[in-house]
């Protein structure tokens, strides 16, 4: 259970690193992370599945960066053009 916590926590802190440098990153993580939740759906236990944690760790990080940034901006003052 430690390894797996241990990598779902690397995946969270690479999945952050990758979202605040590049949209491209981050556009790929939410891509991967969909694939692995859809990968994942197909096993006999789906929710416990290494995969499916895997695919939600990659794939709600970037979404939250991209929240939390847009917050950061409105709460500035500012606006995306």
């Amino acid at each position: 259970m430690g390894k797996r916590i241990a990598a779902l926590l690397a995946l969270f802190v690479l999945a952050i690193l990758l979202s605040i440098t590049a949209i491209p990153a981050l556009i790929a993580l939410i891509v991967i992370g969909v694939a692995a939740c859809i990968y994942a759906a197909f096993k006999p236990n789906p929710m416990s599945s290494f995969a499916m944690q895997a695919g939600l760790v990659v794939g709600v990080t970037p979404l939250a960066m991209m929240a939390i940034g847009w917050l950061l901006l409105q709460g500035m003052g500012g606006g995306i053009h």
